[in-house]
């Protein structure tokens, strides 16, 4: 059931199977019933099934195991509104020859089970990421739903997919709306406003790949799915399968629970927010009484909305350094995208669009962790990789073959990926510069290089437990040098806009 399928042997083996009577679907109906499905999901359902006006839905389907036991599932408990429902099928075209017999299988099954089918052709090659690829299949999905004017599709994510997502998700530090994903039914606007239904949420990955070798039933099998490239596939194949053999109850039902909870607390924020924006989220100012009136969750829900609204999305370590300043009264200002900005005043917290120029960088020191970039006020970027040692790179580094004005790479003791500071120049700071035989003052360094005061009120200074690693536009520090191709190394980029 794992490998690639004979798909000439499996659209012969399905032609018998769905139209003869060999398959035993009280079976099927005892031990899949219709109301495995999460009860907001079964709520929607029926009322499409009383609805007596001929409207049906969408099922995506890709031709794999999940999205088959879909079709089959819903054929077999709802079989009228089946019949009025649209099986869309999208050939992504990175595998052409694959994704050609994988369309003509699609069609192939759906036509057997008795729906309508539509064929979406992608992009194809191999240089789309897999989030363009996703908004592409669901940019077909809004187009044909539009057209017959459809908006419902269902989905086929499983226990396994709420699992995967909760792992991977934690691991980027995500919050209770991240964590509560995917949710039974989803309502998404834009072009075509649509509802997502996942009626297989509870359902583990083993039980449904078992109910369809019960039926004799093969999916199609994307290679894509075991290449160890993608974090997804690794948390499938390692880490889920000895998180389940370590714990002593149902992993899957925990998890699910814990999901559950996550979109409660996300409800209760949506709805803590609402009552604290009665006009909407998308306005330009915040009154701070009001952020100030309510716990630091909904406070950061209220503000991570509101980035939204304006589409920005700086990232954690700028939500996070808001938060600290409206708890400590603090003013300043933070860069969310280039000639935008975040500005905390005495009374209002508001989003700025314009140039940088005449605005002063006000901004205290901030803890860097976790992101890979950091943005600044004056619409600068840093950058942060930890790098495994490398003899070429070491080379490079000991030649002085780096550019000091964009970059730096530091031996950091200890670990690389600890927690830095990042602040800016103040009077009397020094520190040590590569190959130099002693601590200098930093301004004095400014003026060997020719950096003006202009760009000395800008560039960041970058500190490790209280000592100034590096400087934009300087060697770093001679504490910090890097003494072995061996050792793991932390670079640092500067991006200027």
């Amino acid at each position: 059931m794992d490998g690639p399928i004979d798909l000439s042997l499996s659209l012969q083996a399905i032609s018998i199977k769905l139209l003869g009577l060999d398959i035993d679907w009280d079976r099927f109906r005892s031990e899949f019933p219709s109301d495995i499905c999460p009860a907001e999901v079964g709520q929607i359902l029926a009322g499409f099934q009383g609805d007596r006006s001929g409207r049906g839905l969408c099922l995506a389907f890709s031709g794999g195991p999940d999205s088959l036991f879909l079709l089959v599932w819903f054929r077999v408990h709802f079989s009228a509104l089946a019949r009025k429902s649209l099986v869309l099928h999208f050939n992504h075209g990175t595998r052409p020859k694959e994704n050609a017999a994988e369309a003509v299988y699609a069609e192939k099954v759906a036509t057997e089970l008795g729906y309508r089918f539509v064929c979406g052709q992608g992009p194809g090659g191999r240089k789309f990421s897999e989030s363009d690829l996703r908004a592409a299949r669901f940019e077909f999905f809004g187009k044909e739903m539009s057209a017959g004017g459809i908006d419902t599709i269902l989905l086929g994510h499983q226990a396994d997919d709420v699992a995967e997502t909760f792992l991977a998700r934690i691991a980027r530090g995500s919050g209770p709306e991240g964590l509560g994903a995917p949710r039974p039914v989803t309502y998404h606007n834009g072009p075509w406003p649509h509802a997502r239904v996942r009626p297989l949420l509870h359902l583990p990955g083993t039980s449904i790949r078992q109910g369809l070798e019960d039926l004799g039933l093969q999916a199609v099998s994307d290679p894509s799915n075991r290449s160890g490239v993608y974090l997804r596939n690794r948390i499938r194949a390692h880490v889920v399968p000895a998180w389940r053999d370590a714990v002593d109850r149902d992993l899957y039902a925990g998890v699910s629970r814990a999901r559950r909870l996550q979109e409660e607390v996300s409800d209760f924020l949506e709805s803590t927010v609402s009552s604290l924006m009665p006009d909407g989220i998308g306005v330009t100012q915040i009154p701070l009484s009001r952020l100030r009136e309510v716990p630091r969750a909904p406070r950061r829900f209220l503000l991570e909305r509101w980035l939204l609204a304006h589409s920005k999305n700086p990232g954690p370590d700028v939500v996070d350094r808001v938060l600290d300043a409206i708890e400590e009264e603090e003013l300043g200002r933070w860069s969310v995208a280039k000639n935008s900005w975040i500005e905390l005043g005495s009374d209002f917290l508001s989003m700025v669009v314009g140039t940088a120029e005449g605005m002063e960088p006000n901004w205290a020191p901030i803890r860097w962790g976790g992101s890979t970039q950091l943005y600044l006020p004056d619409r600068s970027v840093l950058c942060r990789r930890v790098l495994p040692g490398e003899r070429n790179l070491f080379s490079a580094i000991k030649a002085g073959e780096v550019d000091v004005k964009t970059a730096a790479f530091l031996r950091i003791p200890g670990d690389a990926s600890e927690v830095l500071e990042v602040r800016r120049w103040q009077p009397g700071d020094k520190f040590q510069p590569l190959g130099a035989p002693g601590r200098k003052k930093l301004q004095d360094c400014f003026t060997d290089r020719k950096i003006s005061p202009e760009q000395r009120r800008t560039l960041p200074v970058i500190c490790w437990r209280g000592k100034i690693c590096w400087v934009p536009g300087l060697p770093p520090a001679e504490e910090f040098r890097v003494t072995s191709a061996e050792e793991s190394l932390l670079s640092l980029t500067y991006l200027q806009s």
